[in-house]
């Protein structure tokens, strides 16, 4: 008879707590890259957030001018107009969701394949500038690629930068010289 009177004591406390914690809001304990205290995405002062440094009132985490090498890009990507200026990147389930970027925005190439964007990782060198490097297209209606970034293996712990921008890969294909701001991410 006790046995069963302490069981029922202990539900009944969880499911007290439980309706505590609803009624008083708390969250649930999963990172969460933006808080209340985001600048907002035009400011054009350097103020700092719980992702990094926003230099250049783009958004931007890190200074464009501090990524000295773009992997297969041949184009001076970092000089180009930011014009989707929310966008940040969320790891989960092993796939890059970059939340806030409107996959609708730009033109698509490729004809059937329709990708609009190249998908940007990074990370910082030794000497204190970054390398950023595409790894996948982005088709028309996407927001998320996977995590396989070839030879770029992100230890956890690390901080790496993510950013999208129109087609920049094949000298041939080009359909905007745009790209969104750099985010950042603390790899899992």
């Amino acid at each position: 008879m006790r046995a069963r009177c302490k069981y029922r004591l202990i539900i009944f406390l969880s499911l007290l707590l439980i309706a505590i914690a609803i009624g008083v809001g708390c969250e649930p304990l999963v990172y969460d890259s933006h808080s209340d205290t985001d600048p907002p995405a035009q400011t054009t002062s350097t103020s700092t957030n719980n992702t990094g440094t926003v230099t250049n009132g783009t958004g931007d985490v890190i200074d464009p001018n501090q990524v000295t090498s773009l992997g297969y890009c041949r184009e001076p990507v970092m000089s180009w107009p930011v014009t989707q200026p929310n966008v940040q990147a969320v790891v989960s389930g092993g796939r890059v969701i970059f939340e806030g970027y409107n996959s609708h925005a730009w033109t698509p190439a490729f004809g059937e394949k329709q990708v609009n964007a190249n998908s940007f990782v990074g990370y910082q060198k030794e000497d204190g500038t970054y390398h950023m490097q595409t790894w996948e297209y982005v088709p028309k209606g996407r927001n998320e690629r996977g995590t396989d970034f070839g030879s770029f293996r992100p230890s956890s712990g690390q901080t790496v930068y993510f950013m999208v921008s129109g087609l920049c890969r094949d000298g041939s294909q080009r359909n905007v010289e745009e790209r969104s701001n750099i985010s950042s991410v603390i790899w899992p």
